[in-house]
Parts: C-alpha cells; structure tokens; sequence
C-alpha cells in the first residue's frame, strides 16, 4: 500500500499566536475539530509545492518564506501517512486578506490556549514540540 502525505503549517502573527482551521461537522475524519491549514500531497507534487497549492485554497494567501519544522510518520488502519509539518510568519496587513476557504472558522490562538482545544490528527502534539523548539531557540524567526 502506497504512504499518503500531507502537509500542514504553523502560521504565527506578530503576537506568535498560531493560525488554526476548524473542521466543519460535515467532515468524516474529526469533525468539529482544530487543524493546521494544508492538506494532501497529489502525485507529483512535492510537501513544498503541496503547501503553497493547499494554502492557496484554503486560505487565499500566496505563501512565502516558509520553513520545514518536522515530519511525522505513523502507521493507520489505512496505511502508512506522513504528515509534512512546515512553519512561517503572516504579517498582518496579510492577515487582513486572509479568507476562509475550507472549514468553517479561521483563529489565531496564543500558546495558552492550544492545550485546551480539541485539535485533529494528532497535531497538538507538533504544536507542543513547535512551541518547545521557539522556547529553545531551534526555530528560525524568518524563513
């Protein structure tokens, strides 16, 4: 069986407050949940090309600058699905700018408020570890 792969990304504002999607309760896979922006990766696109195509949909932004954070594989009852997780900053004239293209709610929320969220496919666990590489030091400020 082939490994799907999607893309995601941790969009932070100048507060460092993180961009989430809230999945409408129409969806099959964790309705009424939070997710990164982003989406599946289409035969012959690379994470990079499949970011810029899936933020362009789902967002309206014409993404730039943006840097890889990690990738996490793990084995499901469909198959093996890697999750290509990369990182940037919106200034916020684009936040302005910034339409709701899938799902039913777009909000920035600070680090105090991601715990306390129901957050889809595992990735308050990536925003965890996000958080703990900024704290660190092990995050670019500009990609």
């Amino acid at each position: 069986m082939e490994r799907r792969q999607f893309v995601g990304l941790i969009l932070v504002d100048r507060e460092f407050r993180m961009l989430l999607q809230l999945r409408g309760p129409s969806f099959a896979y964790f309705p009424n949940h939070w997710t990164l922006p982003g989406g599946m990766v289409e035969r012959g696109e690379s994470p990079g090309q499949a970011l810029i195509r899936e933020v362009k949909e789902e967002l309206g932004l014409d993404l730039q600058g943006f840097c890889p954070f990690e990738t996490v594989t793990e084995e499901t009852s469909d198959g093996s699905v890697a999750r290509h997780i990369f990182y940037g900053s919106i200034s916020e004239e684009r936040k302005r700018h910034l339409i709701l293209g899938e799902g039913s709610e777009l909000r920035f929320f600070s680090s105090l408020e991601i715990p306390s969220l129901k957050i889809a496919f595992g990735l308050g666990k990536v925003l965890e570890r996000f958080l703990r590489a900024v704290t660190a030091g092990q995050v670019k400020q500009n990609c």
